[in-house]
């Protein structure tokens, strides 16, 4: 007999799919405003950010069916460490200087690892 949980469970490379669609839509619109914007915010490399400038939609979906996300979590090690171990779960500010720091210099230092 098969489980109904398996036959319920969600097709992971249509949600993977739809995840990297919306990233690079972003990040284009991101990189409409301003390249290095959609470098820093998005993690995307220049030539990734200006190839979506003139990519066409059917070469973002194309790029988007990757069999894996293409975007990695960036979040800073004590925020994820303040909600995810035991007895964390307290909010975590996030328009404080500090963090703004932290975010500029993790784009930073992925942009310069990818040079």
């Amino acid at each position: 007999m098969v489980s109904t949980l398996t036959l319920n469970a969600p097709n992971h490379a249509e949600t993977i799919r739809r995840l990297n669609t919306a990233f690079f839509l972003a990040a284009r619109d991101a990189a409409r405003e301003s390249v290095p914007f959609a470098m820093t915010a998005f993690g995307v490399p220049q030539v990734l950010a200006e190839w979506l400038l003139t990519a066409g939609p059917d070469e973002v979906v194309a790029l988007a069916t990757l069999p894996v996300c293409t975007f990695e979590v960036r979040l800073p090690t004590r925020a994820m460490q303040t909600v995810c171990l035991p007895g964390g779960r307290v909010p975590i500010e996030t328009d404080c200087p500090v963090v703004a720091m932290h975010t500029a210099l993790l784009a930073v230092g992925a942009t310069s690892e990818r040079s």
